[in-house]
């Protein structure tokens, strides 16, 4: 009997010091589900909107706006979106690229945030800047700006709101339509970043409609993980159509049960 305590002493110092030294192996506390995603954005969260229609992602976003909108609309309404929403919720702020210079607006805002959207239940994130380019019609904010803002919202943001560094991942370069916009590529691997990253935390409960970028397409799959073919689907501003493999059809002509359509490079289908 004597033999088997010490045995059990023994193994218990193994444990408590296998713990204590080497924490990465204490277990994870459980993650959270959230019942919503909710992205807050410029144009390029508009854009991102055309591409992921989940059900359970929702975009507060306008073209070509930035802290003024932020603070005069963009949060009011998301606000509004929180309270009638039941469950933890994550919100996602991607916004600064057309008024860099206003940063210190940006993070006074962010900051005043945060207590409002914790008591609604939500857990708030702040995703960088994403690097420009200078190719394209539209001329873009230099990369070293993006740079300078992504840095001063880093140190500027209270304890609290979760910083994603989206531009480490992009820092060997992204593809852009115009220097400040991207390829549907390109929003697929900031949307799978942000999926990624947002993982460590918790999870995006699932709906009816769940898209999911791989292997160089946008796929669609349903609540129980089966994948959506030959049909159309919806989208935030139009309707898409996905193949009899599964992948939406973009920048394309077709036809279905002989009607010819057009797809833009979002996949928003039309009559042709």
């Amino acid at each position: 009997m004597r033999k088997m305590g010490w045995k059990k002493a023994l193994l218990g110092l193994c444990i408590a010091f296998t713990v204590f030294f080497f924490p990465a192996l204490k277990p994870e506390a459980a993650k959270v589900k959230y019942e919503k995603l909710i992205f807050v954005g410029d144009s390029r969260m508009v854009e991102m909107s055309d591409l992921v229609a989940d059900d359970n992602t929702v975009y507060i976003a306008k073209c070509g706006i930035g802290v003024n909108w932020l603070e005069a609309k963009g949060y009011p309404k998301l606000l509004k979106t929180v309270k009638r929403t039941e469950g933890k919720k994550a919100v996602v702020f991607f916004i600064g690229i057309n008024d860099t210079y206003h940063v210190d607006r940006y993070i006074s805002a962010l900051n005043s945030y945060y207590k409002p959207l914790k008591q609604q239940n939500c857990d708030v994130y702040f995703l960088s800047l994403t690097p420009t380019t200078s190719s394209g019609k539209t001329p873009s904010k230099s990369t070293e700006s993006v740079k300078v803002f992504n840095a001063k919202i880093k140190s500027g943001l209270r304890k609290g709101i979760r910083y994603l560094d989206i531009f480490s991942y992009f820092r060997w370069g992204i593809n852009s339509v115009d220097g400040v916009h991207y390829t549907d590529s390109s929003y697929g691997s900031i949307h799978r970043y942000c999926m990624r990253r947002l993982k460590k935390y918790g999870t995006v409960k699932k709906g009816k409609y769940n898209w999911e970028y791989k292997d160089g397409s946008w796929y669609c799959y349903n609540k129980k993980g089966k994948l959506y073919k030959s049909c159309f689907l919806p989208l935030t501003n139009g309707t898409c159509y996905v193949n009899s493999s599964g992948r939406k059809m973009a920048n394309r002509t077709f036809r279905v049960k002989k009607i010819t359509y057009q797809s833009d490079r979002f996949g928003i289908v039309k009559k042709v």
